[in-house]
């Protein structure tokens, strides 16, 4: 760059962009000597560049200084395949000419970690990927725990592959935790070698649910696919910790001093005497209760046990066993609703596939609130708060007898929405949540309600500290710099929550295209433009951290021709 633009005169007019995420004007059009001092001030980025956004950035900056001289973009960059997929979106005018300089490097033999997840069964999925031509063999691994490290077993990449290694977590009490994986494997560009992960752990809730056929093989039990939808693991680690217990025995386990959150009542042929009673002191008291309906439901006993409790009174069933080929579906529902929000998203499941051949004739009191209903009207979900707590009736069985939804893969969120409508909370709980922060992009860190309007830290990998304040929602806004472990940190110092931050996954493929194959990608304007310039542009993208300067994001050198600007005699 600076070689570019040596030779040019006062009068010349050199911009430079970083078009990086941005893209970003470092410097308007001015004079060569206003450049220079810029350039010895440009750092290595480690975000993702877009030469498309870049090369939309130069053509507008020559379209707003009209000089009538010509104009010449140069594109500096390692020219990743990442990077050049939105070129042909930038309309370049025929006479603006466009030069390429590479700064890349080819068959760059690189191991990068591209992935790290953490499961609700306590388990880390750590994926690597070979971007290179040979294979790399028996690959060093650690994984990295608040701090602690342990030795992960070796492992192999075929050249041009990738792999998956699941590593056990141990027991890690509530609360934020953070997570690396490592690899070690000799590269030249260490900077994907680690990848972070920031985790909070929540208990898990304690859910009774009443099977009235405990006898049976766990897949014949009339409760099966709710507790296994909660729970689908035997490993105490999920967001919901599911205990079985027979009718008889449900007062005795709400009365116990072992805390529960939500009771999962299937549709009942007898109700204990002492049942009643037991599920009202719990459910006024602040607990949940998700009540299905079915084949052994009377009407009349249902609304006589539990009148306290019924959102709706039972009228009478509908759906004849003889005429299940005539089924209702789900109409309209409450997206707005805790128990649908895993379908607020399109394309996040088709909620109308559900057949239901059985149902009960429900009439919803004044008070509840309907979340749910038939494509004919009638009450689906209802529920009602009583007391501290909250009933949830939902008109179908707790298993397939009235309804083929438990079959299907949207039940399974749909049911860990509707336990925490029950419990009154605001979304469905996880064991393990974790949020994806990219380096050199805005990052909205959500702190929580309890953190609005205060004076907080943002503490930097390096030790640094910025200060920040939260908004009234409780967040704060944020660009991280690198890849590495940030955290955000009261007035007193005391960490509020630590934020992972990675390097683009893109910027870790570090083949490059040559210049010809870019040229060909740029799409051309059939009107020329009105204005000129010369423009030329770097892209940088992420390797060591000089050629992250070349590789994090893309910048745009915008400047007149030497001789554009000289008269002769």
């Amino acid at each position: 760059m600076r070689k570019l633009i040596e030779p040019l005169a006062t009068g010349d007019r050199v911009a430079l962009v970083d078009g990086g995420a941005g893209p970003n004007i470092i410097s308007p059009l001015a004079p060569p000597a206003q450049l220079k001092p810029r350039l010895d001030k440009l750092q290595p980025g480690f975000g993702a560049g877009d030469l498309g956004a870049g090369l939309r950035q130069a053509v507008k900056l020559l379209s707003a200084s009209a000089t009538g001289r010509s104009s010449v973009i140069y594109v500096i960059s390692d020219l990743q395949p990442a990077a050049c997929e939105k070129l042909a979106d930038a309309k370049v005018p025929q006479d603006i000419e466009i030069k390429i300089l590479s700064v890349g490097e080819p068959d760059i033999a690189n191991l990068a970690v591209s992935e790290l997840s953490i499961a609700d069964t306590g388990s880390a999925t750590v994926g690597v990927s070979n971007f290179s031509s040979r294979d790399a063999r028996e690959v060093e691994m650690e994984l990295v725990i608040d701090g602690d490290s342990s030795v992960a077993p070796s492992i192999n990449v075929a050249a041009g592959a990738a792999t998956n290694l699941v590593l056990p977590l141990p027991d890690l009490p509530p609360g934020w935790h953070t997570v690396e994986a490592r690899i070690h494997p000799g590269d030249g560009f260490g900077l994907d070698d680690t990848r972070y992960q920031s985790l909070y752990l929540t208990a898990s809730l304690r859910v009774l649910c009443v099977e009235q056929r405990p006898g049976k093989h766990g897949f014949e039990q009339e409760t099966y696919f709710l507790a296994t939808a909660l729970a689908p693991m035997a490993t105490h680690r999920g967001p919901y910790l599911v205990t079985k217990v027979a009718p008889d025995q449900l007062a005795s386990e709400l009365e116990s001093s072992e805390r529960c959150a939500l009771v999962i009542l299937p549709g009942l042929r007898q109700v204990p005497a002492d049942m009643a009673r037991a599920l009202r002191n719990f459910v006024t008291g602040g607990g949940g209760m998700l009540m299905f309906l079915g084949d052994g439901v009377s009407a009349g006993r249902y609304d006589s046990e539990f009148q306290d409790l019924l959102p709706a009174t039972l009228e009478h069933p509908e759906g004849e066993r003889e005429l299940r080929k005539v089924g209702w579906h789900l109409g309209d529902y409450d997206k707005e609703s805790v128990a649908f929000s895993a379908f607020r998203a399109s394309n996040s499941g088709d909620l109308s596939l559900p057949e239901f051949t059985q149902r009960f004739a429900v009439a919803p009191l004044d008070s509840c609130r309907i979340a749910a209903r038939f494509n004919d009207q009638m009450p689906f979900v209802v529920a009602n708060d009583v007391g501290k707590g909250r009933i949830v009736m939902v008109n179908t069985s707790a298993d397939t007898s009235w309804t083929d939804w438990p079959k299907r893969k949207t039940f399974v969120p749909w049911l860990h929405g509707l336990a925490a409508y029950a419990t009154s909370r605001s979304r469905p709980p996880k064991t393990a949540e974790a949020d994806r922060w990219v380096a050199e992009e805005h990052a909205e860190i959500d702190l929580g309600g309890t953190v609005s309007n205060r004076p907080l830290k943002w503490r930097e990998p390096n030790g640094i500290e910025l200060a920040a304040t939260s908004d009234v929602q409780g967040r704060i806004v944020v660009t991280p710099g690198q890849p590495g472990l940030y955290s955000v940190r009261d007035a007193a110092g005391r960490q509020v929550r630590p934020v992972a931050v990675n390097l683009p996954a893109s910027e870790s493929d570090l083949k490059s295209l040559n210049p010809a194959q870019v040229q060909q990608q740029i799409a051309r304007a059939d009107e020329p433009s009105k204005t000129s310039s010369l423009i030329g542009f770097l892209d940088p993208t992420n390797r060591e951290l000089w050629r992250v300067l070349l590789g994090a994001g893309l910048v745009l050198l915008l400047f007149e021709s030497l001789l554009a600007n000289r008269t002769f005699a």
